[in-house]
């Protein structure tokens, strides 16, 4: 129990630094002191998903021919992924959709903690 209250510690810290330099220096120049790279768009690994979406929807298969996405990239997921046509998704929906995801990752660590391994350490 003690190690889990010290991840969750350092991970809400992390969490205020990562943030906190973001709302100062911004988006971009906080990456780059880790030497990344940004994209110009947010969240594009799952913008080739919203992206793929749009391109169904006028016709096209997106593992050929992702029109809409603004690399023109092609959809390497498997082809499930292609069922969120169905619920009128567009990249609109990006980062909304990326912040659910990345919020229901961090509950489920608190959530289920007896389920919690570093390293394949039980936590």
């Amino acid at each position: 129990m003690r190690a889990h209250r010290l991840f969750v510690i350092l991970l809400v810290l992390g969490t205020t630094v990562i943030g906190s330099l973001m709302i100062t220096r911004g988006y971009r120049e906080t990456w780059m002191l880790w030497q990344f790279s940004p994209m110009p768009l947010s969240f594009s690994d799952l913008r080739v998903i919203t992206a793929g979406a749009e391109s169904r929807r006028e016709g096209l298969d997106p593992m050929v021919d992702n029109a809409k996405d603004p690399w023109k990239r092609q959809l390497n997921y498997p082809r499930v992924w292609q069922q969120i046509v169905h619920l009128g998704i567009s990249q609109n929906h990006t980062v909304p959709i990326a912040l659910v995801m990345i919020g229901s990752f961090f509950a489920s660590m608190l959530l289920w903690p007896k389920n919690l391994t570093i390293g394949g350490t039980l936590v």
